[in-house]
């Protein structure tokens, strides 16, 4: 449902994941002119969130303006060059332009980063054949089918950006796993895939921005974390960790008679909540 991501946008219309969670959903109902808004939106705002290339791509590219398509694909490899669905979604793109060298090389590029990417070993066979190379072309659709046999399914590229969501339980885990171990890198991957999750609640959404906020604390950069403190209460108002840290976070930017009204409110709901949160490294 797209609820939960408007509310937040109504709190904090420079929040670009809500964006790009909200777009999501819109493409899972096929309506595209309003993904294309939410996509566009989130790439305006700046950050370099996961996804806001790929799915503007995917809106692009189902709209047949496959240039724009392919120059979103290309935009979101800049950012994350080891990502295999881009270049597959943009072989895709390549694919049906017509330009089936290209189209190949993302192929290759898929399969190298992702071996057992049967969608893009079935993409890269289509290619093959189009291109005249009858015999390679059916020696990797045979290959690929073998792997996954719904694989041709994929080559539309649905397959692969909507699977991208189907595991929010665990990608929630990775996404506390990661905090833990005071990981950024993995923890953005995690907790940003747990919060575009469509099987996840509105708590579950909430946490996933409160551990986004924690990593985010942990490196210091504390003006970002109050960004996902806010979503995380924006969808749990009475969440008194994310009161709590976006308290502290605020203090430690430099705004202190928010930041203590913010604590004061946390342990109103919570009496022992600032134990608890100086046992996960937060405190003024």
């Amino acid at each position: 449902a797209t609820a939960d991501f408007t509310t937040i946008i109504r709190l904090r219309p420079d929040d670009q994941l809500a964006f790009v969670g909200r777009a999501n959903v819109y493409l899972q109902r096929n309506l595209i002119t309003q993904a294309i808004e939410d996509c566009e939106a989130a790439i305006r705002l700046g950050r370099r969130v996961p996804d806001c290339f790929g799915l503007t791509g995917f809106a692009y590219y189902v709209t047949g303006k496959l240039d724009d398509a392919v120059s979103m694909f290309s935009q979101g490899i800049q950012y994350q060059d080891r990502d295999a669905r881009l270049y597959l979604n943009r072989g895709v793109a390549y694919l049906a332009a017509g330009k089936y060298d290209d189209a190949i090389a993302d192929f290759d590029k898929a399969v190298g980063l992702l071996p057992n990417n049967a969608d893009a070993i079935y993409a890269r066979g289509v290619a093959k054949q189009r291109r005249g190379d009858q015999a390679g072309g059916e020696t990797d659709m045979t290959v690929a089918q073998k792997m996954n046999p719904t694989t041709a399914v994929g080559i539309t590229g649905i397959g692969v950006i909507a699977g991208r969501y189907e595991y929010g339980k665990d990608d929630l885990q990775g996404c506390k796993a990661a905090e833990s171990n005071h990981d950024i890198h993995q923890g953005l991957v995690f907790c940003y895939r747990a919060f575009l999750a469509p099987n996840l609640n509105s708590a579950e959404k909430a946490t996933a921005r409160e551990y986004l906020a924690m990593l985010y604390f942990g490196v210091k950069e504390f003006d970002e974390a109050v960004v996902h403190y806010d979503a995380a209460l924006a969808l749990n108002p009475r969440l008194a960790s994310s009161l709590y840290g976006r308290g502290v976070a605020k203090l430690r930017d430099g705004n202190s008679a928010q930041g203590a009204t913010d604590i004061t409110a946390a342990k109103t709901i919570q009496a022992n909540i600032e134990t608890v949160m100086a046992g996960r490294g937060i405190s003024p």
